[in-house]
């Protein structure tokens, strides 16, 4: 599989964090290359409804292999099998762990056959999805702490990256089924040193959701995972804390730098305006809430008094000192052109596609 091609599909500006996506996209890929339009397309819900509830009665029978788990002791939900398990509604069965795919597979004829498929290939793709990451880990650490940057704020961000790489953790293991609760609970009990980083809660529910409360602060929600994955995520609890706090020392680096820049805007504006001896004024761009949030650099605009009661508006970046120069080095001959123009001509915008014109 390609991986810039998966990189390219890769959505920076969200709130969903780099591993997630690419597995995602990297096993919708793998799926697609086995399912069929019709594995995937409901024709009659009625008719799918009464096809899941057959084989959901007969699966000792179509699928031997699997487990057939309850909801609340009483309701059937999931389907478990060696590699990989399923969740099914009335009408259609998913994979139970969300991170592999959001796509449905409705009841057809031979169901059991495409989950048989589904469990016997899982291992290869985990390996090959595993190794997609070895190979790219460099890469996925910049662009996640990136996105952290442009997404979080230095208060928070050791926090934020705390959790998202015990999300990510959980997220490279099989998610494991609610009826495993027990188990988990019992395995730690039997490890000597237990949990020393952070403690743990199940929400309950049917999603299995677990709640992780760190010691320095902080919480988040992972599916249920093995013990051993969960005492991984409490070893290295203090090295991703270290690597947090050098995500907030890059913080004030580049309020440093955005001083800088700031504050040489304005010296050149100033400077520009004293050499052509124009009156002027200069202030911050407004910002809406949006705007604000998406942290993208501050604009200033630019008013340049000129002739015949004029005025030019101009935008001044704040992030990139050459092209204020180049704007800057322009002005002289903007001004020179709009006083040449007559009191009684106008310049204004032009509609494109609503006009007609005529062309002798």
């Amino acid at each position: 599989m390609n991986a810039e091609e998966l990189f390219k599909e890769l959505k920076t500006d969200t709130s969903e964090n780099i591993i997630k996506q690419l597995k995602q996209l990297f096993f919708s890929r793998k799926i697609k290359e086995l399912v069929t339009d019709k594995d995937t397309a409901a024709i009659n819900l009625e008719e799918n409804r009464i096809m899941l509830d057959d084989f959901i009665a007969n699966i000792e029978q179509e699928l031997p292999e699997a487990e057939l788990i309850y909801y609340m002791k009483s309701i059937p939900r999931w389907i478990k099998m060696k590699n990989v398990d399923f969740e099914f509604e009335a009408f259609a069965i998913h994979f139970y762990d969300r991170t592999i795919s959001f796509r449905s597979f409705y009841a057809i004829e031979n169901i059991a056959i495409l989950l048989r498929k589904f469990n016997l290939i899982m291992p290869i793709w985990e390996s090959e999805f595993r190794n997609f990451y070895t190979e790219n880990q460099q890469k996925i650490n910049e662009l996640e702490s990136r996105r952290l940057i442009s997404s979080s704020n230095k208060l928070n961000v050791v926090k934020e990256y705390l959790q998202r790489k015990a999300f990510d953790t959980a997220i490279m293991n099989r998610r494991l089924l609610p009826d495993m609760n027990d188990s988990v609970v019992d395995a730690l009990i039997k490890d000597k040193k237990g949990l020393q980083n952070y403690k743990f809660s199940f929400c309950g529910g049917r999603d299995g959701d677990m709640r992780l409360d760190f010691n320095v602060g902080g919480s988040c929600l992972i599916g249920l995972c093995s013990a051993e994955v969960l005492l991984e995520i409490d070893r290295r609890i203090p090295q991703w804390i270290e690597e947090g706090k050098e995500l907030e020392r890059e913080f004030d680096k580049q309020e440093k730098i955005k001083q800088i820049n700031e504050n040489s805007t304005k010296v050149l504006v100033k400077s520009k305006m004293h050499e052509l001896g124009c009156e002027y004024k200069f202030n911050q761009k407004e910002q809406d809430y949006r705007y604000q949030q998406s942290k993208k650099p501050i604009e200033y605009i630019l008013e340049v008094k000129l002739q015949k009661g004029r005025k030019l508006v101009v935008t001044i970046p704040s992030n990139n000192l050459n092209r204020v120069r180049k704007t800057l080095d322009s002005l002289e001959a903007s001004i020179n052109a709009i006083n040449s123009v007559p009191m009684n001509h106008r310049i204004k915008f032009q509609f494109v596609g609503n006009e007609d014109w005529t062309k002798e």
